[in-house]
């Protein structure tokens, strides 16, 4: 009786830290994309925030 129950205990530490572990590589990843998407935006930003510059994929204006 006392092994079931180790083995219940034990097992179920070795799902959790497993699960702990993946979680906290994931949300290392995740930080990493989200550090990515702020410079994109950063980069592209609004017509308006750019001040004069077309936004990107415009083709260029003609001035004279």
């Amino acid at each position: 009786m006392d092994e079931d129950v180790y083995y219940v205990i034990s097992f179920s530490l070795t799902i959790i830290g497993m699960l702990g572990v993946a979680l906290y590589w994931l949300g290392g990843k995740f930080k990493k994309l989200e550090k990515r998407f702020e410079q994109i935006d950063d980069n592209m930003g609004s017509p308006s925030e750019k001040k004069g510059k077309p936004a990107v994929g415009c083709p260029p204006t003609r001035s004279g």
